[in-house]
């Protein structure tokens, strides 16, 4: 057996030599103590960027900070529009993208809607998209 000193609480455990190199805390709880202080965010063992896409095909950016994050995150094209408005969006505000390509995120291709208007927009796109297979024939 090896004697090692718990990096969390500093106390003493023997552990087998083999697991010597795989352990640096004596107990689950003191693993779970050091996990919580240095296992999220930036100081998370995988961090990559802070930004990932959704299954929706939007981006978002770890932002623990910000008031309306989900999860700590917050998508990347409401961040743009709140910048270019200099204030939070408020939970009725949309953000549309204008050429319909969810990672593109300048400000020239984003529009802010309330909920209502956005429906209505894409309700008069799908019209239109009716009305044009309608006459092509499809």
């Amino acid at each position: 057996m090896v004697i090692k000193q718990c990096k969390q609480c500093d106390n003493e455990f023997k552990i087998r030599p083999s697991h010597a190199s795989k352990r640096s805390t004596c107990s689950r709880k003191c693993k779970g103590i050091q996990m919580s202080k240095h296992g999220t965010g930036k100081n998370a063992p995988n961090w990559k960027t802070g930004y990932e896409k959704h299954v929706g095909g939007y981006l978002w950016v770890y932002c623990p900070e910000h008031p309306n994050n989900h999860r700590n995150k917050i998508a990347v094209h409401r961040l743009v529009m709140e910048k270019h408005i200099k204030r939070y969006l408020t939970s009725v505000e949309v953000v549309h993208h204008k050429n319909g390509n969810k990672t593109d995120n300048r400000i020239e291709n984003l529009e802010l809607h309330t909920m209502s208007s956005h429906m209505k927009l894409h309700n008069k796109q799908r019209k239109n998209e009716r009305n044009k297979n309608r006459i092509l024939g499809y």
